[in-house]
């Protein structure tokens, strides 16, 4: 059953990337993480009512909820924030791969927290990940280059097409791999946070109340406050999907590592950069080409990550 759901949120994930990458093309320069995050909170906060009026709720510890909170942050604040940003300069299917080089900061903590000594196996795995990486990002820097890509960016303020969609692709491609560093983090935390408190429900709704807290909070910061309302009841129909992917591939992950370890629940979950690319290739060639030097490389990332969870 825990493999069936980790696989529930590589699907979900895969509709909530490519959600991203068309609700981005429809409304060019709209953020659509206040969306995702507004829909994640609205459907966790329903989910806890069902618990608690059914009495399934567990007893809250406030050790657990700071840990959800975390999750929050790094999750669907952080890592939602730098993923959607990557997916409009880069595309979804470069953003996708680069972002599931999160196993190896899942690793790295692990090592870290716990004192985990991976096998032999599992640094091949880090050396495949990165492989597959260092092609995708070689392979954007490239297409960047090419008149193209420009597509796949902004109109052009200043400088050529080509300058222009150089810029977008490096940007993107930080953006992506922030993204990972972010995902890891909060994949590691959700095993801490669930072994405290073993409720999906209870972590999904305090980590989205930390992640759309966190969201506010940095608007209000960058003197954008006015706009939120707006952004809130605008009606972008393809966020609103976005959000319910999120949602699912959150709830289906936190349940999942419940009944399995967290290495195969992820390594599973990053089938997403596989499916990406399958439905990219079918869905989304009006958006951006798939082609091998963008498969391939994506299909090393999800191979680094099965052999980083055997190794564990």
């Amino acid at each position: 059953m825990g493999v069936l759901l980790a696989f529930g949120t590589a699907i979900s994930f895969s509709v909530m990337n490519l959600a991203i990458r068309k609700g981005g093309r429809v409304h060019p320069g709209e953020n659509a993480v206040l969306a995702t995050l507004v829909i994640n909170l609205l459907v966790f906060g329903a989910l806890m009512l069902v618990s608690a009026a059914g009495g399934t709720l567990l007893p809250l510890r406030w050790d657990a909820i700071l840990v959800f909170a975390a999750i929050g942050l790094t999750g669907p604040f952080l890592g939602r924030t730098f993923m959607f940003a990557g997916i409009n300069r880069i595309g979804v299917v470069r953003a996708s791969a680069i972002k599931n080089a999160a196993p190896i900061v899942t690793l790295l903590m692990a090592i870290a927290i716990v004192g985990d000594r991976p096998a032999l196996v599992a640094w091949a795995g880090i050396g495949l990940i990165l492989a597959g990486v260092f092609a995708v990002v070689r392979e954007s820097l490239i297409a960047a280059k090419a008149p193209a890509l420009a597509a796949v960016g902004q109109a052009p303020r200043s400088g050529g097409p080509r300058t222009r969609a150089a810029e977008l692709g490096r940007v993107g491609i930080i953006f992506a791999s922030l993204s990972a560093l972010s995902f890891g983090a909060s994949n590691a935390l959700s095993k801490v946070g669930l072994n405290l408190v073993p409720d999906a429900v209870q972590a999904g709704f305090f980590t989205g109340i930390a992640g759309l807290i966190c969201y506010l909070a940095w608007e209000v910061a960058q003197g954008r406050a006015g706009r939120i309302p707006r952004t809130v009841v605008a009606v972008r129909p393809w966020f609103w999907l976005a959000g319910l992917g999120g949602t699912m591939g959150q709830l289906t992950f936190f349940w999942a590592i419940q009944l399995i370890p967290v290495g195969p629940a992820t390594v599973i979950a990053a089938s997403e950069v596989v499916l990406t690319t399958a439905l990219g290739g079918l869905l989304a060639q009006q958006l951006e080409q798939v082609t091998r030097r963008i498969a391939v490389p994506a299909l090393l990332v999800f191979a680094g990550a099965a052999l980083i969870a055997l190794g564990r």
